[in-house]
């Protein structure tokens, strides 16, 4: 059930984030800070904890599973649920079950999840089933708590993307070509969410 309580909380949280995140100056140290910041406080409860395989037994193999979603029963963008901002839940999915996720949309309302996992014999099949139930605990999103944490991740993303940015610019009044800061602020999107379609996209893009 969604709940107006929990959808302000993390709405101030996110605002705190943006607080804390403005102090840093650098572009790539704010980036990792943000990262970690996420992880640590939107990332969905089941992911929390990795979970720990069976004794492995047999053969290194490769197997791949496939699963189909309906996507027309949905009153919501499932491949974007899935993906979440910037990848980062289907990431997350990834890191939990430990199979490498690809989804692709063959034909309209049909949207397939590939499921591959390399491991021992008697491990494989289990890292399978736990991309399955990521899949199903994302999709199913009970309380709303998938949703909600993904748009709290997304005003922290929107609200790092108008920070103003360290840039260096030659200085042509030194000869030795010595470089001078300026800042200028990023012109990105930030009034629109990106909305992935899902023709293609893999767990281990921008990794």
């Amino acid at each position: 059930m969604f709940s107006r309580e929990r959808f302000q909380q993390l709405l101030r949280r996110s605002e705190e984030l943006i607080d804390v995140l403005s102090g840093y100056r650098n572009p790539a140290l704010r980036s990792v800070a943000m990262e970690r910041l996420i992880s640590e406080e939107f990332l969905p409860e089941l992911f929390k904890r990795i979970p720990q395989p069976p004794i492995p037994w047999g053969y290194f193999i490769r197997r791949q599973a496939r699963m189909t979603i309906m996507t027309n029963v949905y009153p919501f963008n499932v491949a974007s649920r899935i993906i979440g901002p910037a990848g980062s839940t289907i990431r997350a999915m990834s890191r939990y079950s430990g199979c490498r996720l690809v989804l692709s949309s063959v034909a309209q309302s049909v949207l397939n999840i590939d499921i591959i996992s390399e491991d021992f014999q008697g491990v494989v099949d289990w890292r399978i089933g736990k991309a399955i139930e990521a899949i199903q605990y994302v999709v199913k999103d009970e309380n709303c708590e998938v949703s909600l944490n993904q748009l709290a991740e997304q005003a922290v993303r929107r609200g790092c993307r108008t920070f103003p940015r360290m840039m260096p610019q030659p200085n042509r009044r030194n000869f030795a070509g010595a470089n001078e800061c300026r800042i200028v602020v990023e012109n990105e999107n930030t009034d629109e969410e990106t909305e992935y379609t899902a023709k293609s996209f893999d767990s281990s893009d921008g990794e």
